[in-house]
């Protein structure tokens, strides 16, 4: 994988497009002294002369919104420092396109799309881009920045060739009304009513240039895929953070024929969200993955592939929480997400489906047989996907946990389905709108509000719940809880102990553990790890409450400074009267807990785990006649090598004696010694 820092390309506009616009500035430069010398010459023009001789560039902001980029306002670049003492928000106008091409047809610099913005600040800058992560650095300087107030009348996403991109030529206008001088005394620009245009791209992208633009240039399968980043502020490799993916729809993915770079990023305000950049403030500090797959040439099969492998890889450069990475998705984003909770559930915690294709009975199962947690958000009348189908995906992952015996009470808690009707969509500027696409004909009350019924994601993370349940999904991994034993094999009468703990320090004081095992051939002997007097007392660890139930034991605890590890170690006992054969026996823990983030969030999370203990009926006797003869001993020797995934394991592991899944000479040494 390949990360350059010294190679992002701000989004919106490529290298090539870069040196253009540097270019671009240049001849600029000249032909502005050029009109300057040639207006000099006719003295009904001698205002517009001096007006544009103090500046050097005019290009705008712009701010990311829920529904999209668009301008907040323009700098202009001087000769010299500006005197900006008596400027005012009165001084200036500006227009900016209202062109949405979710809504619009044309082209953004049609004057009919041109609408007036509403300035409110007026300030230099010493450096254009410290706007970029500060509201108002204003400082003396050669630049003087013109805000406006953020409205969906000031847009600048296009789609080329599919692709949806920043625009590069930004139509957006700017006229002085005041005289503006230079710190020294010179005039800089003169009032005129002919408006100034942009000489470039946006000097910054708010919300934007924060992400860092990485590729996987060698991914096992596919084209190069395309990907950006970003880190929370004070980012710190010495804790662990939750890793949330997001998988765009069509249009935001890569088409290598218009360059669209970043096309992910400009479309819509979930990205930004998680940076506490919207209105909606985020539970806690995550790092945010954006992969921008290449459209063109490549299945979904490929696209969901190369994204598995990002993960995995990302995984392993940062500081994630693999236990919390989640997913979620737009459109034809939801056909990656099918296929990776299908094929490759074992990477998310939980995922969020919006907007989104159907699924088939098979995903439909895989979902089920990995429980992972999802919730599908779907605009009521969706005009491109409607949402009878999501429906349908819905009930068939019901049915196929209800196939597998869950409960209506587990079904409800690991897939939800939320219908966003009209009025949870946010209007996109004034007038009405007509949408296009299949399932149009099904949307009543038409002409209606220009709202994207499309993008159900804004309205998903614009109600605070829906984050919230996303991010205290925690994954159980192999092995997270440990269930560990000092027994291997068990006959009538033997005492045996079973331990449970975290594999890892986990932020938690409250936790519910609870035991259960066959009660027809075991019965519980004790908490050993309440007891000072044995090796398995557990200092820390607080026993509030011990219910013992038929086949389970129920234990909770309390572990003062959130640092649980070791749990709790209980003494069993292999029944005497019991029907004691040559048997495998789980004994399976499930721990409750709530788990505390970095930030002192809260949740619930829930981890299970299981041991088998093996129970023999006479150890050491292979041929069932209650005794253990040198011919017992000439059939072990016989299984000297035979080790698990052998095909004569499955006999053979109840002579297994010191549990190293092998039959080795300790295996026939304990059997020579039972010979009597």
């Amino acid at each position: 994988m390949s990360v350059n820092t010294d190679h992002f390309i701000k989004v919106g506009f490529t290298r090539k497009e870069m040196f253009e616009m540097k270019s671009f500035r240049k001849k600029t430069r000249i032909v502005a002294l050029l009109l300057a010398l040639l207006m000099l010459a006719c003295s009904s023009q001698v205002a517009l002369a001096e007006d544009a001789s103090g500046i050097l560039s005019v290009r705008p902001i712009t701010g990311m919104g829920w529904w999209g980029q668009r301008v907040i306002g323009v700098v202009l670049e001087f000769t010299e420092e500006v005197d900006a003492a008596g400027l005012t928000i009165e001084d200036f106008s500006i227009r900016d396109t209202s062109f949405n091409p979710y809504f619009d047809s044309g082209t953004p610099d049609d004057p009919k799309f041109m609408k007036d913005q509403v300035v409110i600040d007026v300030f230099t800058v010493s450096d254009p881009k410290l706007l970029l992560d500060n509201e108002r650095p204003a400082a003396p300087g050669r630049y003087l920045a013109v805000m406006v107030e953020p409205s969906f009348l000031g847009g600048t996403k296009i789609s080329v060739g599919g692709g949806m991109m920043s625009n590069p030529n930004p139509p957006t206008e700017i006229t002085i009304h005041k005289d503006i001088f230079s710190t020294s005394g010179s005039k800089l620009a003169e009032a005129s009513d002919v408006p100034l245009k942009m000489t470039g791209p946006a000097v910054v992208n708010r919300g934007v240039d924060q992400f860092i633009h990485g590729i996987l240039e060698n991914p096992s399968v596919g084209q190069p895929l395309n990907y950006h980043y970003r880190l929370p502020d004070g980012y710190d490799p010495g804790r662990k953070y939750p890793l949330v993916v997001y998988f765009n729809g069509n249009g935001q993915g890569y088409f290598p024929n218009v360059d669209n770079i970043g096309g992910q990023l400009i479309c819509d305000g979930t990205p930004q969200f998680w940076f506490g950049e919207m209105d909606v403030q985020p539970p806690e500090d995550v790092i945010f993955l954006a992969p921008q797959s290449t459209r063109t040439g490549q299945s979904t099969a490929v696209q969901a592939e190369q994204a598995a492998e990002l993960i995995e890889i990302f995984s392993q450069q940062f500081s994630v929480d693999t236990r919390r990475i989640y997913g979620y998705s737009l459109s034809a984003g939801t056909g990656l997400g099918w296929w990776l909770v299908s094929n490759r559930p074992d990477l998310f915690a939980a995922f969020i489906q919006c907007s989104g294709t159907a699924n088939n009975q098979a995903q439909a199962n895989a979902v089920a047989e990995a429980e992972i947690p999802v919730w599908l958000y779907q605009g009521q009348y969706d005009h491109l996907f409607g949402s009878a189908n999501i429906v349908a995906s819905y009930e068939r992952i019901v049915n196929a946990y209800k196939a597998k015996g869950l409960s209506d009470e587990r079904i409800d808690e690991l897939i939800k389905i939320t219908l966003v009707p009209d009025e949870g969509f946010e209007p996109q500027g004034e007038g009405l709108h007509t949408p296009s696409g299949p399932y149009a004909g099904q949307i009543p009350n038409l002409p209606g509000p220009r709202i994207d019924r499309h993008a159900s994601m804004v309205p998903a993370f614009q109600n605070p719940e829906t984050s919230k349940w996303l991010l205290s999904q925690i994954k159980s991994e192999d092995n997270n809880l440990k269930v560990t034993s000092n027994a291997t094999i068990v006959k009538k009468g033997d005492y045996f102990d079973i331990a449970v703990s975290f594999a890892e320090e986990t932020a938690t004081n409250a936790v519910s553990v609870v035991l259960s095992y066959d009660q027809n051939k075991f019965e519980y002997a004790g908490n050993l790890s309440a007891d000072r007097s044995q090796d398995s007392y557990i200092d820390g660890v607080t026993y509030l409450t011990t219910d013992v139930g038929d086949g389970s034991v129920r234990l909770t605890m309390m572990i003062p400074g959130y640092k649980a590890k070791d749990l709790v170690s209980l003494r069993f006992r292999a029944k005497e009267n019991a029907d004691i054969r040559n048997a495998d026996n789980l004994f399976t823990a499930t721990a409750d807990f709530v788990y505390k983030t970095y930030e002192g969030q809260k949740s619930l999370a829930s981890e299970s785990s299981s041991i088998n203990i093996t129970t023999v009926a006479d150890p050491g006797d292979t041929d069932g006649d209650g005794l253990v003869t040198l011919l017992d001993l000439s059939n072990i020797i016989d299984m000297f090598g035979v080790k698990i995934g052998d095909e004569l394991w499955s006999e053979a592991r109840f002579f297994d004696f010191n549990g190293n899944k092998e039959i080795d000479i300790a295996d026939i040494v304990a059997v020579a010694r039972l010979i009597g």
